[in-house]
């Protein structure tokens, strides 16, 4: 790691040290090579597939022409398959390749900050304003360091101590004149907005271009599903036995028209008023109230795995008082993410500073004791 004054500006150079990522660079190595196996298989089956569709001729001499019904179960299965296998593979690489040969550039200037990854002639470049920088961010699992800006929050680079990312941290920070670990109570994460309501006034809820984009996802799935249900079922009046797979196939197709059906038609909103925080779920234009809370809570706990987890959960009124939180229907969880704080922490602070609910945060005493204790 080199961190040095240029003409730029301050430069901070991190890159992976230590002899054990080549152990797990080969390991993925050796994953990568089946990976690559898989992907050409996959994809010569779809293509030669799709070819015998369109032309009526076998797949090899000597073979049956494949049915309709068939050849669409096995290549909406193969399809779905190919694109989860496909985006394992490209992670895997991006690891890889960052083992091997990685590089994160960070220029500090007056005017912000430059991330550069990689090297060139393929180095990816981002640069963000100061104006848009609102503190920097140490995660607690895996070494990184994060920027927090007024989208969202974006990892910059990943450590291999803490010592070396608070060096780096505290000299960025100086440089852009930013806080540390400290994000702003006015400024909502990534994947959250603030939208108006029929009813009047505002309510938070997740971001409805994400859902949206997921609803499309879940709709296009549902229609290769639908059309291969359709298929098996024609092809039982002559194939008795296909009875169980079109079934089988009909309630893959029926689970993710529904799902299709609650991401476009439905949601939560967390209505905002003051003092108060209440929770609707919204069916089209019909909206009902399910859960109100008068105090907001962050919580950390263990699964099985050993992994955390951080919670902000609101908690009903007259219920943080008699010490009857825990009970059913006490709590609501806003929202849980794994390992890293930052999310429930600026969303706490943002209903917080909107309602003038009172906020029991990990990072202060009285926060940390009823946070574990719950």
């Amino acid at each position: 790691m080199i961190c040095r004054r240029t003409f730029r500006g301050l430069e901070a150079e991190i890159r992976p040290t230590g002899r054990g990522r080549f152990g797990t660079a080969a390991f993925l190595f050796v994953w990568l090579v089946f990976w690559l196996a898989g992907e050409a298989f996959a994809s010569a089956i779809l293509v030669a597939g799709g070819w015998a569709l369109i032309t009526g001729e076998p797949l090899s001499p000597g073979q049956p022409v494949p049915e309709l019904s068939a050849a669409i179960a096995v290549g909406g299965f193969l399809l779905v398959w190919l694109t989860f296998w496909t985006f394992g593979g490209i992670v895997a690489i991006r690891e890889f390749e960052w083992l091997v040969a990685g590089r994160v550039g960070l220029v500090a200037t007056a005017d912000g900050l430059l991330v550069e990854k990689g090297r060139r002639p393929f180095m990816r470049s981002r640069f963000h304003a100061r104006s848009d920088l609102l503190a920097l961010h140490g995660v607690p699992i895996g070494g990184a360091l994060a920027a927090i800006t007024k989208t969202g929050v974006i990892e910059l680079a990943r450590f291999d101590s803490h010592e070396r990312r608070s060096e780096v941290a505290a000299e960025l920070c100086a440089e852009l004149s930013l806080p540390f670990e400290r994000p702003p109570t006015t400024v909502l994460p990534e994947g959250w907005c603030e939208v108006a309501i029929a009813e009047g006034g505002t309510a938070l809820v997740q971001d409805p271009d994400v859902r949206t984009r997921l609803a499309r996802i879940a709709g296009c799935l549902c229609l290769v599903a639908s059309a291969g249900a359709a298929s098996l079922w024609f092809e039982t009046r002559e194939h008795p036995g296909l009875v169980v797979p079109a079934t089988i196939v009909s309630l893959v197709a029926g689970g993710m028209a529904w799902g299709t059906a609650r991401l476009s038609w439905t949601r939560a909103e967390w209505r905002i008023r003051e003092g108060r925080a209440a929770l609707h779920r919204r069916v089209r234009r019909n909206a009902r109230k399910v859960f109100e809370c008068s105090e907001l809570r962050m919580l950390e706990r263990s699964d099985s795995d050993g992994d955390t987890h951080y919670e902000l959960i609101g908690v009903a009124p007259d219920h943080a008082a008699d010490g009857s939180v825990g009970k059913r229907g006490t709590t609501r969880r806003i929202v849980s993410v794994l390992h890293d704080p930052i999310t429930p922490r600026m969303l706490g602070r943002w209903l917080a500073a909107k309602t003038g609910m009172p906020f029991f945060d990990l990072d202060s005493e009285q926060g940390d004791a009823l946070g574990r204790r719950i």
